[in-house]
This record gives structure tokens, C-alpha cells and sequence, in this order.
């Protein structure tokens, strides 16, 4: 759902579920200017408490030290974008995207 609904908005894959020791990346995407990292939640319910809240600063840290590692294998990326950023797509009863979750 996440990918289908950031492709409505007409950005591209460029790798999804990338894994390293450090963690896992659900997509990495081109919104058209930037690199996107992107942290997927689901809960399926209300009573699970919100997607949202699952993303916490030891995530984070995570995300980054696999978004580092994936620029370090993938060079070509580091010339064709200038800056990347961090994103969250939750879904429960709705989607609601969060941009630049990282800082």
C-alpha cells in the first residue's frame, strides 16, 4: 500500500526492503529532487495504539546507519541526488505520510 501510494504521487523505486546488520529499510524512493528513505508502519486496529509510535530515536538511528550503507554500495546515487531525507508512511485507518522524520 505504502509503495502504491508513493507512486500515485509519481515517485520512483529505486530498492525496497534493503537489509545490513544495523536494520532494514522498507523503501528507498525518488520523489523527483531527493533520495527518500522511508519507514513503513502498520497497525491494524485502533486498539494497537498508532503506527506512528512505533518509530522511536533508536529507529531512527537505525534507518540512518542503513541509509549510509546503502550510499556507500550505491556511489552513482551520491552524484544524481544532492541531499536525501527520511520519511514515514503509517497506515491504520488511513495513510498519512510524515516527511523528514530524521531530522
Amino acid at each position: 500500500m505504502a509503495k502504491k501510494y508513493l507512486e500515485d504521487l509519481g515517485w520512483k523505486t529505486i530498492d525496497q526492503n534493503f537489509y545490513t546488520r544495523w536494520g532494514e529499510v522498507d523503501l528507498i524512493m525518488d520523489d523527483g529532487e531527493k533520495l527518500v528513505f522511508v519507514e513503513v508502519k502498520y497497525k491494524g486496529g485502533a486498539n494497537w495504539g498508532r503506527p506512528e509510535d512505533m518509530i522511536g530515536p533508536h529507529k531512527l538511528r537505525q534507518i540512518k546507519l542503513t541509509a549510509g550503507l546503502f550510499l556507500e554500495r550505491h556511489p552513482e546515487l551520491k552524484g544524481k541526488f544532492s541531499s536525501f531525507r527520511i520519511d514515514a508512511v503509517c497506515i491504520s485507518q488511513e495513510i498519512k505520510h510524515y516527511r523528514n522524520i530524521g531530522g
